[in-house]
Parts: C-alpha cells; structure tokens; sequence
C-alpha cells in the first residue's frame, strides 16, 4: 500500500497537464464565440466534455489528494487558500452546469457569449492562482522532504526541478 507522499510527485504533474488540456479546450471555445461562429451542438459538446472532466476528475483530485496531503503538512497556513479555490471550484462547476442547461433549453448561444467569456475569464484566474501560488506551496513542501514534483505529459512521467 502506498502513502499518499508517493502519488504527490505525480499528482502535481498531472494537474498542471490537466490545466494545460482545460486551456487549450477555452482557447477553441473563445475563438468560436470571438469569431461569431455559434455551432450550437459544438459548443454544447465542448462544454459538456469540460463539465464531464472537470467534475469527474480533475478537482477531486485536487481536493482529495493534492489539498488534504497539503493540509496534513501545514494545516493552519494554507487554510483559506484552499477553501477559496474550493469555494472557485464550487462556482465554477455551477456556471458550466448552467450553461449546459440553457443550452439544452434552447437559449440561444449568441444570448450566453458574455456569460461563456466571464466564465472562461473566470476559470483562467482560477487556473493562474493555483499554479502560481498553491502548486508552488506543495513543490516548496515536497522540496523540504528532499522530494521533486514529476512532470507529466503525453510521453510519461518525468523529473522535474525548477
């Protein structure tokens, strides 16, 4: 059985790969919406497959391994900025439940453009302040273990020092 210090390394990786697929997939969206190009079901299927992974994996991986073994190490200093990103992830996960929803009501996508930009602005900043300030905070902890985040992209796992 293994502790969940073995799966950090990886874990880290991994969701800065997951960050790099969510961006490129509100790269698509915003140029189908910024190019006035409203392929309905298209669009409905990019928000879907954001919705599927975002809340079938992605943050619970975050919450469950990534924040909890943050947590275990430093459970007062890193509190509040991870109850704010759950609390994003929360608001987040509601938007996009909502988009889907209109959308599959009918509500025309021309009608949610500002709504679809404000969200894809919105979970940019949400990807910035995890990168830049919570994934940094766990490379610092895994460093003062003697340990290195592994880098994961489509070719493996690899070392990874900054």
């Amino acid at each position: 059985m293994y502790a969940i210090i073995d799966v950090i390394p990886t874990t880290i990786g991994s969701l800065l790969q997951e960050h790099k697929q969510i961006s490129r997939e509100l790269e698509l969206l915003e140029s189908f919406i910024k190019e006035r190009k409203f392929p309905q079901q298209e669009i409905l299927g990019f928000l879907t497959n954001l919705n599927s992974f975002t809340l079938s994996g992605h943050h619970e991986k975050e919450e469950q391994i990534l924040f909890r073994w943050m947590l275990d190490q430093n459970p007062n200093a890193d509190k509040t900025i991870i109850k704010k990103i759950i609390d994003e992830h929360i608001e987040l996960d509601g938007i996009l439940q909502g988009l889907i929803k209109d959308i599959n009501h009918g509500v025309s996508i021309d009608s949610l453009k500002f709504d679809m930009l404000n969200f894809m602005e919105m979970y940019r900043e949400h990807i910035d302040l995890e990168e830049n300030f919570i994934f940094l905070i766990a490379k610092g902890l895994l460093a003062a273990k003697g340990l290195e985040f592994q880098k994961v992209d489509d070719t493996g796992i690899h070392s990874y020092r900054k």
